[in-house]
């Protein structure tokens, strides 16, 4: 019997010069009083919102129901992105700002501290987030990270070629097979997550 809730609690943050909107996931035994809660924050790339981490959240709450271990798990729409605001001032987009927002958002939902977990351009505001309140950070899983910068421009041919494909593409699914390429090796997308090698214990 399933024993959490993929159906949203659907919340927005004040933060400087923006509006977040973000997702709360919990398993039905979890409690912000409960001396073993877990809680999970999910900071995603430029572009996506935080629909993107569907199936992770979807994972998470099913293997922590089976072991019957209380579970949050929050994604939320950076600035400029989906359901959260878009400052004009395009100096209000760094990373520094953006892992405040984060900050704040756990502020806001009285997490005294959470397992962090980002991909792509997620990973520089998760290590400035890291960086600011180290004790606010139980665990950091840093996934297609990136440099920011100079250094995100691809280093080989095939890099090139799929960055080219990314700009090119005429359809979101065009969009996301392409970024899928770039981000992940061919081996890594045909690899099946079964119970033998996933997660077992979150």
């Amino acid at each position: 019997m399933e024993r959490y809730r993929m159906q949203a609690e659907l919340g927005t943050v004040q933060v400087a010069n923006a509006c977040l909107h973000y997702e709360l996931y919990t398993t039905s035994c979890f409690s912000c009083k409960h001396a073993n809660a877990k809680r999970v924050l999910l900071i995603m790339g430029m572009g996506a919102t935080a629909t993107c981490w569907q199936p992770q959240i979807e994972f998470l709450l099913a293997q922590a129901s089976r072991v019957n271990q209380p579970l949050a798990v929050c994604a939320f729409d950076n600035r400029g992105v989906g359901g959260s605001s878009s400052p004009t001032n395009k100096h209000h987009y760094s990373s520094q700002i953006m892992a405040h927002d984060a900050l704040a958002l756990m502020d806001h939902l009285a997490w005294p501290s959470a397992h962090v977990v980002a991909f792509s351009m997620g990973t520089q505001i998760a290590t400035k987030l890291a960086a600011a309140a180290p004790g606010r950070i139980d665990s950091l899983t840093l996934i297609a990270a990136v440099g920011g910068k100079w250094h995100v421009l691809p280093r080989s041919v095939s890099a090139l070629w799929t960055t080219l494909r990314c700009l090119r593409a005429k359809t979101p699914e065009q969009r996301h097979a392409a970024m899928l390429r770039l981000h992940f090796t061919s081996k890594t997308l045909k690899t099946k997550v079964t119970s033998s090698n996933a997660l077992q214990n979150p």
